[in-house]
């Protein structure tokens, strides 16, 4: 494979293998696509373009080449013919939403942003709810100004997030590119409480409680109202075992929007976590058998004071 070779450092073993093919048959879209990828990824982007442009006028609908042929321009800094085959990419992908992704993304990185949203949003349409290419467009609209738009998106980025609770370095990744975002827009509007409060929910899925506290309880007393306001600082307080301030807080969440069963749900994990079993139980049979919703609980393990 190419990319044995290239890790070796025995590129030129792989061209001269391709170019022997093409010796013997010029318009071989195979030994022409893997040339024009050994010379993108070796750093001369004009020998990409060559091969790739070869491969294909023989291949005019093949994906994969015309696709690394639209990165092979932009490298080669042929800014208007990579627009020209990025369009023909998403003319023939029809309603493949990973071609606009791709396209999108691409576009993204060499600064192409109007263009790229364009591509990231039909992306979107086609496969909703997806959280990389949510990402990205929020990151275009940012970059076109659009700041109404990438927060919206953003927000529903994290919502998806929130929901799916997965770990690892994609979602680490991911978190850092929305904060990026967030941080961008705090720039541009720094009143915004929705901002703000996205930021926090950002540290809070990082993990970084003490972090996420901290923007909270500088929000002020319009978000102090909303029920979300008060689970987040809730379980905030929780990652850092700070189990008496989560409880109050929650039961906030709780008198604010008490038909919601997942702050119930949050209460009782934090009184578990705690060690107070029965306290978790009687949340939990609160919701179960539908009793009185209010949590007139106190807290066990140490008496709290606001």
């Amino acid at each position: 494979p190419i990319s044995a070779y290239l890790r070796m450092g025995k590129a030129n073993l792989a061209v001269e293998q391709f170019q022997t093919a093409l010796r013997s048959r010029l318009d071989d879209v195979t030994a022409n696509y893997n040339l024009g990828l050994i010379f993108l990824q070796t750093g001369e982007p004009a020998k990409a373009v060559h091969h790739l442009e070869k491969a294909h006028s023989v291949s005019p609908h093949d994906p994969a080449v015309l696709f690394v042929l639209v990165r092979s321009y932009f490298a080669a800094g042929r800014k208007e013919d990579g627009l020209k085959a990025a369009l023909e990419v998403e003319n023939n992908a029809e309603s493949d939403a990973s071609a606009f992704f791709m396209v999108g993304t691409l576009l993204l990185a060499n600064q192409q942003f109007q263009q790229a949203a364009e591509s990231l949003s039909q992306a979107d349409k086609l496969a909703p709810h997806t959280p990389e290419i949510l990402l990205s467009l929020a990151q275009a609209d940012f970059r076109v100004g659009d700041s109404a738009k990438a927060l919206e998106t953003t927000e529903e980025f994290l919502g998806i997030l929130s929901a799916a609770s997965e770990e690892g370095s994609g979602v680490a990744a991911y978190l850092q590119s929305a904060e990026e975002i967030l941080g961008g827009l705090e720039k541009q509007t720094p009143d915004s409480i929705q901002t703000r409060y996205m930021l926090a929910e950002v540290l809070f899925l990082e993990n970084n409680y003490a972090g996420a506290i901290a923007l909270l309880k500088n929000l002020g007393q319009e978000i102090d109202r909303t029920p979300d306001y008060w689970n987040l600082l809730g379980m905030s307080y929780a990652g850092l075992n700070q189990f008496p301030d989560a409880a109050q807080a929650v039961i906030k969440a709780v008198d604010l929007a008490p038909q919601r069963t997942e702050l119930y749900f949050n209460l009782a994990s934090i009184y578990q976590k705690a060690g107070d079993s029965p306290s978790a139980i009687k949340v939990l049979d609160r919701v179960i058998g539908e009793k009185d919703p209010s949590p007139e609980i106190s807290f066990r393990s140490e008496e709290h004071t606001s």
